[in-house]
């Protein structure tokens, strides 16, 4: 009879021969089910999977024809005459380097994997082209033919587990053409200023980067330690800040991120709330969160607009003011965004880097003189006609006190002429 133990033990041995090894080139990471659970949709792609997560997701099926139809196109109008077994060849050579950028490992043997990569690897090329090029756009393709159609690409080409590793983009890329670069198609495609793509990970990554404030603090590199620690106090909402006295300033022409406080007035860039946002930043969030916790920028700046907004009042102000664009609905639907969206993410406040701008805000509000000075502003000034009221009282008490003043004098020197005579 076989013993049990040495089954058993045979058995785990087979598995401890079959762990991938692990690799500090992961970049692309599985959702875990505490944020997934916040809102699925954000993280799954509408109408095309891209990579090995929903390689074989039946929803997604009706667009692997069209990433066929791509492929057939490509192979025509290579400029470097390659065969289809020459990009198998340079996507094999790459395989493992390919699949260590994924968290985890795939039930795809090699052929099925080297496929995948060269089929989405084509498609998103073939698509940044025909979106800078319009004429290699063909007839009845239903990409281009309705915008909605693209712009759900656009987003399912936003999202974290929907990616592929930028480099081996760029090698197919480069082995088809020559006189352009994929950067360029890349970042028109997405509509941000022109970098090298070859920098980053994926298009997560870059998107990443093109949101980052033009200000960067001093960062450590990643996995180590923070070199210091910063303390701040969290802010009080908009609506005690506005009853302060402070003016909240849309910053135009800045970067998203660069927030500033400056002699009362906060000035935030104007962000549009629409039915794609909440999508992107999660998909940023959770990238930063496994990738870039020690320079969490996006986070940080959520976690931030979260401390202004706690009520409808507070989304209120800040539409009124210019620096939110609400295009989700009512204020509901925004402090749900923010309330919601920040849920199990995890944010350093050490590192946190809003500190400055929180502990100027928090200096400013407790500043009894400028609560007072608000108080008046808003209570005697707010309308011309009670300024006018508050003017004309004021008038009034000083010629009253002139009057009383001058009618003391002359008491005053009325009895010293009467002592003197």
């Amino acid at each position: 009879m076989t013993d049990p133990n040495k089954a058993l033990a045979t058995s785990i041995e087979e598995k401890l021969g079959h762990l991938p090894s692990l690799s500090a080139d992961c970049c692309i990471y599985k959702v875990p089910e505490n944020l997934r659970c916040m809102n699925e949709a954000a993280y799954r792609p509408l109408i095309v999977s891209i990579g090995p997560f929903y390689h074989k997701d039946e929803r997604l099926r009706p667009m692997e024809e069209h990433k066929l139809r791509y492929l057939s196109t490509f192979k025509t109008c290579s400029v470097n005459n390659r065969a289809l077994e020459d990009y198998i060849k340079i996507i094999r050579e790459k395989e493992v380097k390919v699949r260590q950028q994924y968290m985890q490992n795939f039930e795809l043997n090699s052929d099925e994997f080297t496929e995948m990569v060269m089929v989405d690897s084509v498609f998103i090329i073939e698509l940044f082209r025909r979106l800078t090029d319009p004429t290699l756009i063909e007839e009845n393709d239903p990409l281009f033919g309705k915008p909605q159609m693209i712009d759900d690409v656009n987003r399912d080409l936003q999202l974290l587990e929907n990616q592929l590793p930028i480099f081996i983009l760029e090698i197919v890329y480069n082995s088809a053409f020559s006189g352009s670069s994929f950067s360029s198609i890349t970042c028109k495609f997405f509509n941000v200023k022109e970098v090298e793509v070859q920098n980053f990970k994926h298009f997560v990554d870059l998107l990443r980067f093109y949101y980052l404030p033009s200000s960067l603090r001093s960062s450590p590199t990643l996995r180590s330690s923070p070199n210091h620690e910063t303390k701040f106090c969290t802010p009080v909402s908009a609506t005690y800040l506005y009853s302060a006295g402070v003016k909240f300033v849309p910053y135009t022409d800045k970067s998203l991120l660069d927030i500033k406080f400056d002699r009362g007035s906060l000035k935030i860039p104007p962000l549009n709330l629409e039915d794609w946002t909440e999508p992107f930043f999660r998909n940023l969030m959770i990238f930063e969160q496994y990738y870039y916790l020690l320079d969490s920028y996006i986070i940080d700046y959520i976690v931030f607009l979260g401390f202004l907004i706690k009520t409808p009042n507070d989304v209120d102000i800040l539409v009124q003011c210019g620096v939110i664009k609400n295009w989700l609905g009512n204020n509901e639907e925004v402090l749900n965004f923010f309330n919601t969206i920040v849920k199990h993410v995890r944010m350093l406040n050490s590192r946190f880097y809003y500190s400055d701008v929180c502990n100027k805000l928090d200096k400013y509000y407790n500043d009894g003189w400028n609560q007072n000075k608000a108080i008046l502003k808003q209570k005697y000034f707010k309308h011309p006609w009670a300024a006018a009221s508050v003017i004309y009282a004021v008038v009034i008490l000083i010629l009253t006190l002139g009057q009383a003043a001058t009618g003391v004098t002359s008491n005053i020197q009325a009895g010293c002429n009467k002592h003197s005579g």
